[in-house]
């Protein structure tokens, strides 16, 4: 259960206006991502980074899984929660740099996939190989680096050769939540053009706590407010060495910044 106790409801009885806390949050739960191989396919086997493995009890845990094949495994291991048996007694830490790449060569090939591993993490890295990403991501209390290859080689050509493009489905990349603390680095950013009650084509931030805008490249996205970027009630922002041009809105074509305690713009080319 994501979230753990704090995401189940109370009831309030209708009748007689009761409140029942019905729930007694045990001890033995996980309320963090359980990592399933694919669970957007319903592939609800655990991936070897899950933190379901070993983490069952033996006491009345069937003797196979839905499989058939036995459990606990290994032997004298405690069982994995879940349907499904992993062949591992427990899990392999997740790595703390993360590899996106469309060839396969990466640990994923999609990025928002990459993002959701890693924001268990406290300041992993997302690095994404070069290639058009037609993608719609978000960061959502997340402590992450996004990167391009730029981030480990210095080589400035990974920038343009990496794009994240949003299909004029929305605003490219979403940032929110207080918790937030992003970097982002050596990425161009397109193709970003949310509905029309959004705000912010390219990059839309709202009420994060730390963003860094550091070598990018945002350009052709497209919002009534905030075509490149808009920014609200950000705790501290920092845009440099970047280039946010040829986007279009209403207000602030290229950059619209409202609230927020401190904001800083260096080296960057903005029209």
């Amino acid at each position: 259960l994501n979230g753990g106790q704090d995401e189940i409801l109370e009831w309030n009885d209708e009748w007689g206006n009761v409140e029942q806390n019905i729930v007694n949050w045990g001890e033995g739960n996980i309320d963090s991502d359980p990592l399933f191989v694919d669970a957007a396919n319903r592939d609800y086997r655990l991936s070897d980074y899950s933190p379901a493995i070993g983490a069952g009890t033996i006491t009345g845990a069937p003797v196979t899984d839905l499989d058939g094949n036995i459990r606990p495994n290994p032997e004298g291991s405690n069982p994995d929660m879940g349907a499904y048996e992993n062949m591992l007694g427990t899990p392999i830490p997740k790595p703390t740099l993360v590899l996106v790449d469309q060839t396969g060569a990466g640990l994923f090939t999609n990025i928002q996939e990459a993002i959701d591993f890693a924001s268990d993490g406290d300041g992993d890295t997302v690095l994404i190989a070069p290639g058009i990403y037609s993608e719609n991501i978000e960061l959502i209390d997340v402590d992450l680096h996004l990167a391009s290859q730029f981030l480990t080689t210095g080589d400035t050509s990974y920038i343009t050769a990496t794009t994240i493009d949003g299909s004029d489905n929305g605003p490219t990349i979403k940032i929110s939540g207080e918790n937030t603390r992003s970097l982002l680095t050596g990425l161009k950013i397109t193709g970003g053009v949310p509905a029309s009650e959004e705000r912010g084509g390219g990059i839309s931030i709202s009420s994060a706590d730390s963003i860094i805008i550091d070598r990018m490249e945002i350009t052709e996205n497209a919002a009534e407010v905030g075509g490149g970027i808009n920014a609200e009630n950000i705790d501290h922002l920092e845009i440099k060495n970047s280039k946010v041009y040829l986007n279009s809105a209403e207000f602030g074509g290229g950059l619209l910044l409202t609230g927020g305690e401190f904001a800083e713009i260096d080296n960057s080319l903005i029209y």
